[in-house]
């Protein structure tokens, strides 16, 4: 029995250092990527990865998933799946491109951000009219000057190619040859200087505002148990500690198990062994004791 006692008392440090370390690991919120595309697109709250990332590492609407070809997807309410190209945590902005790289497409049919927390985000909100034209390829005043502004996802029917420029400016060049399809107000971030469409869409966020933490260096988090309040804190943060932390937790992990056990076991033995020597020599003396004593 004292045996059995001195295992346990043994082996319990060991099995709680693995269970400490275990739990720390499964609890922290550690950063993730869809894949090796984009730079290491890094995933962080207040976003996270659904299926991958604990539901208390990202903020409500913030959350993002890996597609088949491990593109990293933001979906928006009532507009969408959209490709996520980068994310600047301190500006609280986020570049965003159509998946099937038609982002005209989707202008054309309209976005609704009313449903997520996402919003064209300008320091004065300016807003361009942007107009789309039907133009025939064929008629002599489709110069190459507009045959560079065609958008080509969207020129589907033969000779015939669809133009997107600011009315503003372009009207007269083009509605007496050209049939007006659609006219749309867009950020002015969205064309260059030229009026042509840019092939992203920056938008921005305003809660949670986290821009502050990333600016001291630290992490933005939810309030240890607030979660259902919402309430966000900035928490210590060091990149290269971080990273040798989880490394080394990860190490002895793996050496706890590998090696650990069973040199656990081995001792375990030498100390059963050597306790069983004990009681025989013990019990040896005894019995020389008794004899001596009846003669």
């Amino acid at each position: 029995m004292t045996t059995i006692k001195l295992m346990i008392s043994f082996l319990l440090p060991y099995f709680h250092m693995v269970a400490s370390i275990t739990a720390d690991t499964q609890q922290s919120c550690l950063e993730s990527i869809c894949g090796r595309h984009n730079g290491h697109l890094t995933i962080r709250f207040p976003f996270r990865l659904i299926n991958i990332q604990p539901e208390s590492c990202g903020y409500p609407g913030f959350n993002l998933f890996c597609d088949a070809s491990n593109k990293t997807i933001l979906h928006l309410p009532n507009s969408g799946n959209f490709s996520v190209q980068a994310i600047d945590y301190q500006r609280q902005q986020i570049v965003l491109s159509d998946p099937d790289d038609c982002l005209p497409r989707r202008l054309l049919s309209g976005l609704d951000f009313s449903h997520s927390p996402f919003l064209f985000k300008q320091e004065d909100y300016l807003f361009n009219n942007f107009s789309f034209y039907n133009c025939s390829e064929k008629n002599e005043n489709y110069t190459s000057f507009e045959r560079r502004d065609k958008l080509g996802c969207l020129s589907t029917v033969p000779n015939f190619a669809i133009i997107g420029k600011d009315p503003d400016y372009f009207a007269s060049l083009f509605e007496s040859w050209c049939e007006v399809i659609n006219n749309i107000r867009i950020p002015s971030d969205t064309v260059d200087e030229l009026s042509r469409l840019r092939p992203q869409l920056l938008l921005g966020w305003d809660k949670p505002s986290c821009g502050l933490c990333e600016g001291n260096v630290t992490r933005c988090a939810f309030k240890r148990d607030t979660t259902s309040t919402l309430e966000t804190t900035c928490i210590a943060f060091d990149p290269p500690i971080v990273r040798e932390l989880s490394k080394n937790a990860r190490y002895a992990i793996g050496f706890s198990v590998g090696l650990g056990v069973p040199a656990v076991l081995v001792i375990a033995m030498m100390l059963y062994k050597k306790a069983t020597r004990s009681r025989r020599r013990a019990a040896d003396h005894n019995n020389g004791r008794t004899s001596v004593d009846t003669n």
